[in-house]
Formats: structure tokens, C-alpha cells, sequence
């Protein structure tokens, strides 16, 4: 028997399922971290259920003489769990090649199946050896950094976002992790996501970054001040649109909220309400005025923020390189 069977053929495997008990939480994230950074989002909070009872951590891991040497890890909503999103996946050096990784990565893929999850996003940047694995195992390119593996037919896929009247606008939560940072994905005709974050739609710029993108905004929330809503297409609980709002980041700056929203193609005709709903809960931030960025080819964005009562107060000439072009970038103002 070959030295890879051997190391397999001593290995077990585990579940883990928010919310775990300390020691193990720590186990695992002690793992992932001698190995890899993987950004702001802490995976040992996430088991522990800190992040709320909406958010869904799992991973599965992979034991041998009762050391963790290896680990899987992914996140969905409880309430709504259509789209999942892979976390880190590592395997000890001397383990590699044995087919761990594949069996956790499986194991992981039928638990999200079974708990409703019908596409899984992940991101992977800069690693070819990386790529190639999540290929061998279904994953494909598909916008930037992001690679995605359907759990469904591509024509069940696309109804999640199926144009329906009944549509229902509420508050942003951490368990929206995985629907949020899909609809980041989507390659809608507005241009961006968040400009002050510096996320723009696929469409014209490929992601950069993904795992970090949706930990970051509520943490500058909380920090800061501000917050999100949502607009759900209500029959599947998929998110089809986002308006979010946040104070300056500094003392100089805190009068002043930055506000942006972005909406699927199929629901731009629902972005006015979602704008000004969001607009109307602002109150409590203690803010003197909202300002929002628009590259000056966003004339959907522009027309919504010109019906709220915003106007154009600034331009900023050649701000954005969009292919072989420059876009300036126009400053609306509200008071």
C-alpha cells in the first residue's frame, strides 16, 4: 500500500455546526490559521454563533492521531440557504494527495445540498494550484477572483432571480453573508455595488476580493454607524437588492453619511423605493447631509437619486478606468 493511501486509511472525519463549544471552535481556527491568512472573518466566531442565530457555520475536518489535518469550511442562511459560500479549505502538507481535501470538500457540498443550497460561490485569487483543485471537483470561473459550483440546472438556477411582485424590503443581517456577497457577483448595469468600499458590478470590473467583502461592510457599520436593507424576492427569499448607508469614518467626517444601493436587473424598477426607504431611516445616525458617488454612465442610479431630492454638487474627471476608457465620477448630495 502507497504511502498517500496509508496517511488516508488512519484518517476520520467530523462535523461542526455553529453553534460548538469553544476548545473545538479554537481547533479548528488554530488549524486554518498555521496555514493560511484568510482576511477579516473570523471562523471561530462564526462556530461559536456570535454572528447571529441566522447565519449557518459548518465545517467538516479530518483527524489522524487526534491531531486536525485537515478542515472544510462553509456558510449559509438558516431561513433563506439557496446560496452557500465555500470558505477555506487546507490540508496538512504530509496529507496532501491522498484525496482529503476532495472527500471533506464533498461531504461539505452534500450537507449544503441537503440543507437547501442550490449554488456555491468561493474565492480564489492568485493561486493556480488552488484553482485547479476546485476544478477537479466541479467548480468553474466565473467572474473574477469568484468560482461557482451549481447544485442545480442552470434553468433552475436563474428563477432565484425571476422577476416576481411579491418583493419585501428589511434590514440586513449577518446571516445574509452568502446571498449578499452573490448578489455582488451578479453582472447587473448599474455600476456599483459600493463605491466607497471600491466594489463595482461584474460587469465592468472583475472582483478583486469576495470572503472579505460582506464581513467589512457590517463591521464599518458597527463601527461607524449605519446600516443596510435588503430587497428580497419574497416567494424564493433571494436578494435582489441592496441600500446601504454609513457614517464618515472619521471625527471630521461623522456629520456626513455615504449612502449607495445596487439592484439586479431584473428589479431596477424597485430601486426607488429601496433607496428612499433607507433614506427615511437615516434619521438616527445624527447626520447633517448624505452623499453618493455615481460614475457618470450610471443613468439608472442617477435618476433614482435625482427623483429623492439629491443634487449633483461635485464631478471628479477620469476617476475610473473602465476597459480601454476613463469614467469621471459624479457627487450627488442630499440634505
Amino acid at each position: 500500500m502507497c504511502a498517500s493511501a496509508l496517511r488516508k486509511e488512519g484518517v476520520k472525519y467530523f462535523i461542526a455546526c455553529s453553534p460548538v463549544l469553544s476548545e473545538l471552535a479554537w481547533e479548528i481556527e488554530s488549524f486554518l490559521v498555521r496555514h493560511f491568512e484568510y482576511g477579516n472573518y473570523s471562523f471561530r466566531s462564526a462556530l461559536r454563533g456570535w454572528y447571529g442565530e441566522s447565519l449557518k457555520s459548518v465545517f467538516y475536518a479530518a483527524k489522524s492521531g487526534g491531531m486536525i489535518v485537515g478542515a472544510s469550511g462553509g456558510l449559509y442562511s438558516r431561513f433563506s440557504p439557496v446560496f452557500g459560500v465555500l470558505g477555506p479549505v487546507c490540508v496538512e502538507a504530509d496529507y496532501r494527495r491522498s484525496g482529503i481535501g476532495e472527500e471533506l470538500v464533498e461531504r461539505l457540498l452534500e450537507h449544503l445540498y441537503c440543507a437547501g443550497c442550490r449554488a456555491v460561490y468561493l474565492g480564489v485569487s492568485g493561486n493556480e494550484g488552488a484553482v485547479k483543485f476546485y476544478k477537479s471537483i466541479g467548480f468553474e470561473k466565473y467572474r473574477g477572483i469568484v468560482m461557482r459550483k451549481l447544485l442545480c440546472s442552470e434553468a433552475e438556477f436563474v428563477e432565484n432571480f425571476r422577476r416576481t411582485d411579491k418583493l419585501k424590503i428589511r434590514r440586513m443581517g449577518w446571516g445574509d453573508f452568502a446571498s449578499v456577497s452573490v448578489l455582488m457577483t451578479e453582472p447587473s448595469v448599474m455600476y456599483s455595488f459600493d463605491f466607497q468600499g471600491g466594489i463595482f458590478s461584474s460587469r465592468y470590473f472583475e472582483p478583486e476580493r469576495f470572503l472579505g467583502v460582506f464581513p467589512k461592510m457590517m463591521e464599518s457599520f458597527k463601527r461607524d454607524g449605519g446600516f443596510g436593507n435588503l430587497l428580497l424576492a419574497e416567494e424564493r427569499r433571494v436578494v435582489v437588492g441592496i441600500a446601504h448607508i454609513r457614517r464618515g469614518k472619521s471625527r471630521a467626517q461623522s456629520h456626513l453619511g455615504v449612502f449607495d444601493f445596487f439592484v439586479h436587473d431584473n428589479f431596477l424598477d424597485t430601486g426607488q423605493e429601496l433607496a428612499r426607504r433607507t433614506i427615511g431611516q437615516s434619521g438616527g445616525l445624527s447626520i447633517s447631509s448624505i452623499v453618493c458617488y455615481c460614475p457618470c454612465s450610471d443613468s439608472i442610479k442617477k435618476e433614482v437619486l435625482v427623483s429623492l431630492g439629491f443634487k449633483k454638487c461635485a464631478r471628479i474627471e477620469g476617476f475610473l478606468r473602465v476597459g480601454e476608457g476613463f469614467l469621471g465620477v459624479d457627487v450627488y448630495r442630499h440634505w
